[in-house]
């Protein structure tokens, strides 16, 4: 068992002792509830697929600035998904076009959220912030922390970027 328990773990898609998509893999099984943020210059979609199927909460290159690398490890402190901007288009292109691992093949039915949760996690899916699906939606920041905890919970998944990329592979956007 961890000694620590970490909210957020920064990680390298290539590291010198271990590769980093399968220190993540590791990661999951010993800590679930820890959000991964992998940090990397390699921009490829194999790589950025790998670790979103392997739990990864985000997936940002190195090349931001300081600021968007703090705010990049608050949203996902809070909960949030956060994937570099020209990595978002070319993941749900690959999602679409290709066929996916075995983990990311549409698991529990959609059938099981609400109206409203099918709402929330069509808006996630688009990229739109808490703040923005509430306003969207006129409910409360919190209403929306609310619903996204409990589709969390109904699809088996462990963040946003996992439910987005349920929401993808169902066809959902």
């Amino acid at each position: 068992m961890p000694k620590v328990s970490p909210d957020v773990i920064l990680l390298d898609v290539r590291m010198p002792e271990m590769d980093g998509l399968v220190a993540l893999a590791k990661l999951k099984e010993l800590l679930p509830q820890a959000s991964v943020l992998m940090v990397t210059l390699y921009d490829g979609t194999d790589y950025l697929l790998e670790a979103v199927s392997s739990g990864a909460a985000g997936y940002v290159l190195k090349d931001p600035s300081r600021e968007e690398l703090i705010r990049a490890i608050r949203i996902t402190a809070g909960g949030g998904a956060v994937i570099a901007p020209p990595m978002l288009a070319k993941l749900l292109q690959k999602l679409a076009e290709s066929s996916l691992p075995e983990s990311l093949v549409c698991p529990p039915p959609l059938a099981d959220l609400s109206g409203r949760e099918l709402e929330v996690l069509r808006l996630i899916a688009q990229g739109y912030t808490n703040q923005e699906i509430a306003q969207r939606l006129i409910i409360s920041p919190t209403t929306v922390k609310s619903h996204i905890q409990s589709i969390l919970c109904k699809l088996g998944v462990s963040d946003r970027t996992q439910a987005a990329v349920h929401a993808v592979r169902c066809a959902l956007v």
